[in-house]
């Protein structure tokens, strides 16, 4: 599977997007308070995407890709949404 990093973070609503060449399908995306968070804990950094060599950027890719599973496992595990806890909890309980 190919990935392009698409990177705007010098504007004024920046993002970075990952994406499967093949499909377009967009695979992850750090943009408002999470890319602002992560630059600022020095996860990000825009240096990385200058002129990357091809192996600095199959690294880049796999970096953002882990911090992207990171962030989902602290949304649903670290920081969770009661809504969706209790829609978790009521199917795990038997019908009665």
């Amino acid at each position: 599977m190919l990935f392009s990093i698409n990177a705007w973070i010098d504007r004024i609503s920046p993002f970075i997007s990952l994406q499967n060449v093949e499909t377009r399908e967009e695979i992850a995306r750090f943009d408002g308070e999470t890319l602002e968070n992560h630059l600022e804990q020095g996860d990000i950094c825009m240096g990385d995407f200058c002129n990357p060599t091809a192996r600095e950027q199959q690294v880049l890719i796999m970096d953002l890709l882990l911090l992207r599973c990171c962030d989902v496992i602290k949304e649903e595990f670290i920081e969770p949404n009661p809504a969706k806890l209790g829609r978790r909890h009521d199917k795990l309980l038997p019908d009665h």
